[in-house]
């Protein structure tokens, strides 16, 4: 089935509740999960790697938003290495989020 839900976390702790809780809503599992890290304390960065690296097969794909002045560079390649795409855009650059969430729709349809 095709179709397209979002919900809003506040958290990472609320972010991975609601991926590793029953999500599938009208026999669609999430393919996608976009993480805004712009703000964000080093700390997530790590608490999102480990999470990945330990739930990795289980989860959808990742995009990560970030800020390139304020990112750890070695903890975005951890990241990438990790399986998830980072982009280090701020403000948004709205149009290669947009490349990359159709990239990752097209090839899991």
């Amino acid at each position: 089935a095709t179709g397209m839900q979002i919900i809003a976390a506040s958290s990472l702790e609320e972010v991975w509740s609601v991926l590793e809780s029953d999500t599938t809503t009208a026999g669609c599992d999430p393919v996608l999960c976009v993480l805004d890290l712009t703000l964000a304390e080093q700390d997530d960065w790590r608490l999102v790697r480990e999470h990945l690296e330990s739930n990795g097969q289980l989860l959808p794909e990742v995009i990560l938003l970030a800020n390139p002045e304020t990112a750890d560079p070695m903890l975005a390649l951890a990241l990438k290495e990790s399986r998830a795409h980072v982009l280090l855009d701020y403000p948004i650059n709205e149009s290669r989020l947009r490349l990359h969430v159709y990239g990752i729709l097209h090839a899991s349809s």
